[in-house]
């Protein structure tokens, strides 16, 4: 478990990583051909991708532990998947957030069925799926290796979603191609976003298992005095 001290660190490097970023990201210089059809919006992309790189950095993390504990057994993979698995929904959520409020200047509509979107969303509906089964599918030995299953089977949408881009025709997608809105001098500022909400998942990563563990020795304590 991180010390109270490493904690209020490692929140204060993420506040100012963030702070920075945002800095950064409102005082991008945007053509005027581009402002003129997408607005400020045109800034959510600098959050959106990097977002969306959280979400499958922390899916990614929680199939691998999944499968440690498969291999192993052991309740610390299983933990540490589920840490994952929830800030990898909670990035995906935002990714699909950031998207309505993007699309609506850039597509004239907040939401469309093209393979990305589509295939996101379907990411989002399955770990629905993961946690309705701790919350309602009986003993932590059962509806644990569900899990584990889930999210090392989930992992496969990872690719689909991030070349549905470059494989599937320009006809049935509107989502922009790879380095679109990384033009005007932009790539210093995404890297350094992306940087930023890196440092952002680790931090709220050792906060979720500081939170587990706790609640961990709450009930083992609980137990030993009954």
């Amino acid at each position: 478990m991180i010390s109270l001290k490493q904690n209020k660190l490692n929140f204060f490097i993420a506040i100012s990583f963030s702070i920075i970023n945002f800095f950064f990201i409102v005082n991008a210089t945007i053509p005027e051909a581009v402002f003129s059809k997408e607005g400020y919006s045109r800034w959510i992309f600098y959050y959106h991708v990097p977002i969306a790189w959280n979400a499958s950095i922390a899916f990614l993390f929680g199939g691998l532990y999944s499968f440690l504990y498969l291999l192993r057994g052991e309740v610390k993979y299983d933990n540490k998947a589920l840490a994952c698995s929830e800030l990898g929904a909670l990035f995906g959520f935002l990714v699909l957030f950031s998207g309505f409020m993007w699309a609506a200047p850039a597509w004239g509509t907040n939401w469309t069925w093209e393979p990305r979107l589509t295939t996101t969303l379907m990411l989002e509906l399955i770990y629905l799926g993961y946690f309705m089964i701790k919350a309602y599918g009986g003993s932590y030995e059962k509806t644990s290796i569900y899990r584990a299953y889930i999210s090392i089977m989930a992992v496969a949408m990872l690719p689909i979603i991030y070349y549905s881009v470059k494989l599937l025709p320009q006809s049935v997608q509107a989502h922009p191609g790879h380095g679109t809105f990384l033009e005007y001098g932009g790539l210093r500022i995404f890297i350094f976003s992306l940087i930023s909400f890196s440092i952002l998942l680790f931090y709220l990563y050792q906060l979720r298992m500081n939170r587990i563990e706790k609640i961990i020795k709450s009930k083992m304590q609980s137990s030993d005095e009954k």
